[in-house]
């Protein structure tokens, strides 16, 4: 009896694992794919990109994750993307590893993956999703800041976002961060990590929420509540298209996928057990159907009689109501200039890339700051 109830469990096991696939990109690069069982050709299936951690392993976070199994039982399809180089770790285009260091060209990866999949499965291109931890959760970010005509929604675990710009150039996609406050790999109110394998400087995460908050034009005040087991839950809701964004903060734990068992690869941390990361991912994930929408808005100040069009704009723009003597300067959302001051009313944007900015006008007697999206 033992030994049938053992094959059973091992051919349970087998039947969850993903496939191992190669395809050409920059050089070759490998991913694993798990279809749900009793895949049928004639439905078109959510695709969920899961993206392992630095020094990670695509095989590795496939048993971390678990998400084989809910994809058996929910129905939707997982691909298991693996890191190129000796650090495993993914290129967001500012960090991070070996894949930043030599110009790994990840996003390419994922779009080259993304056509081969669509050609040989049925995919319901409205559902792709991604979720990613550690580094993966990095790159989740940049894929939801760079690729928001593709994802539907994000779900980043235990890192912050660290990109250059993050403009999306339309919106919504809505966005869950899961982290344990304690966590000191991955400083959860920013910071460099204590950790020298990922000593990186961190982004608080409440300020990459509040971008999150004004991309996909959430307009609710942010909304608080305490689980019994100590995890904050933070929303940002009224967003485009009826989203919203949320924060599951735990009160204990570290480094690792929360819900598991063992220690954090890199740093020995052992994961929060007030919530199992896989469920919580799939379950906000799942909501959403990919919304590309441009949202026209501006922020008023002083001074009313300052207008900018269009908006939104693709080659230039135009401010009118300003005073000879003002300054005109754009910034990205992090408050970076991206093109220098001057008093030109009239402003080509066409080096920018999709996303929002601001213009600011300043002068002895007026300040006004306009809120504009090249597209």
């Amino acid at each position: 009896m033992k030994k049938i109830v053992l094959l059973i469990t091992l051919l349970l096991s087998l039947s969850s694992l993903a496939q191992n696939f190669s395809i050409q990109v920059d050089s070759l690069r490998e991913y694993r794919l798990h279809l749900p069982t009793g895949y049928d050709d004639q439905i078109d299936y959510p695709l969920l990109f899961a993206f392992h951690g630095g020094f990670g392993f695509d095989w590795q976070f496939e048993n971390e994750t678990n998400f084989s199994h809910y994809a058996d039982s929910l129905g939707f399809i997982v691909v298991y993307p693996q890191a190129f180089g000796t650090t495993r770790s993914w290129n967001t285009g500012v960090c991070c590893g070996y894949a930043y260091n030599n110009n790994i060209n990840d996003f390419l990866f994922v779009e080259k993956m993304i056509d081969t999949i669509s050609n040989n499965y049925s995919i319901d291109s409205d559902k792709i999703y991604s979720t990613g931890f550690s580094s993966g959760a990095m790159f989740t970010y940049a894929l939801g800041c760079k690729m928001p005509d593709v994802f539907a929604a994000i779900a980043p675990v235990s890192s912050s976002m660290i990109i250059d710009n993050c403009s999306p150039w339309c919106s919504s996609t809505p966005v869950l961060h899961l982290h344990a406050e304690p966590d000191s790999s991955a400083i959860y109110h920013g910071g460099y990590s204590s950790n020298p394998l990922v000593n990186f400087y961190y982004p608080p995460v409440d300020s990459v929420m509040q971008i999150w908050s004004t991309n996909n034009g959430c307009t609710g005040i942010m909304d608080t509540s305490l689980l019994s087991n100590g995890t904050t839950i933070y929303t940002w809701d009224n967003c485009v298209s009826n989203t919203y964004n949320e924060v599951w903060l735990a009160d204990d734990g570290g480094h690792k996928w929360m819900g598991t068992s063992g220690t954090g690869v890199l740093s020995g941390d052992s994961a929060t057990q007030d919530f199992y990361a896989t469920e919580v991912v799939w379950n906000f994930l799942k909501q959403f159907t990919l919304e590309c929408v441009v949202i026209n808005v501006e922020e008023n100040e002083s001074n009313n009689s300052i207008i900018l069009f269009p908006n939104p704009a693709s080659d230039q723009i135009e401010i009118q109501g300003i005073q000879n003597s003002s300054t005109i300067t754009i910034f990205d959302v992090f408050g970076k200039e991206v093109i220098p001051s001057s008093s030109n009313s009239i402003i080509d944007i066409q080096i920018l890339p999709k996303g929002i900015y601001y213009v600011k006008v300043e002068s002895t007697n007026e300040s006004k700051t306009i809120k504009f999206v090249k597209e």
